[in-house]
């Protein structure tokens, strides 16, 4: 479902010649396909975007054999894409522990296919911090040169992604304590952060519509974490 390309962010290059330099390679294996009488797989890649170094790829049952390919790649081998000696591509899809679906994560965003039959799925907030073996630096510190005020801008943002990403309201609920517990642990007010949590709440109509009622998540918030207007 979803596949995801590394280069080194070091080299200093702005994201739009990253996107030029990488469609080159895209556009390529398109036309590999096509020349090598392999033009029937192209519709395959119908659901295939990229972002920046992000590749997206929805329903390719095909693709796997796109990211096998080693160091062997040959200029008349259709079944690659990237140039292996630059750009580390791995298949980040994998099958839901509970054994009934399969999850992505692509920039942001966490998909889970809860059932392949009727096409069911959520959704969820993805932190690529998350799983690290160090720890990060999330957001900002108190003792910054920052304003309590552009500080506290950072929860706001991140509550209306919440509120755009997330399908399961025990799961956006959960992530709003996750936001507050790291800006406490960061020397914020706990209260502070709350305030900040409800009035982006309130003012939820401002934000672009997600899968949730503000309702349901006020009611998850106040069954698991005690919290309530």
């Amino acid at each position: 479902m979803e596949a995801g390309k590394r280069h080194s962010h070091g080299v200093g290059m702005l994201p739009d010649l990253v996107r030029h330099l990488l469609f080159k390679y895209e556009y390529h294996a398109m036309m590999r396909l096509v020349d090598t009488g392999n033009a029937h797989l192209v519709p395959y890649f119908d659901k295939t975007f990229s972002y920046v170094d992000d590749l997206g790829a929805v329903n390719n049952a095909i693709i796997k054999s796109f990211l096998e390919k080693g160091e062997s790649r040959q200029s008349d081998d259709p079944s690659w894409i990237y140039m292996a000696q630059y750009i580390e591509i791995k298949e980040n899809t994998e099958v839901d522990e509970e054994g009934f679906g399969r999850v992505a994560s692509f920039l942001s965003v966490t998909l889970t296919v809860t059932s392949p039959a009727d096409g069911s799925y959520s959704t969820s907030r993805h932190d690529r911090r998350m799983g690290l073996v160090f720890a990060p630096c999330r957001f900002i510190k108190f003792r910054s040169n920052k304003s309590i005020r552009q500080s506290m801008q950072i929860i706001t943002a991140q509550v209306a992604q919440i509120l755009l990403l997330c399908s399961e309201p025990e799961d956006a609920a959960n992530q709003l304590a996750g936001i507050v517990a790291t800006m406490r642990d960061n020397g914020f007010a706990a209260s502070a952060c709350w305030a900040v949590v409800k009035k982006t709440l309130r003012n939820a109509n401002l934000y672009q519509p997600g899968r949730l009622s503000v309702h349901m998540i006020k009611e998850a918030l106040a069954d698991l974490h005690g919290i309530t207007d």
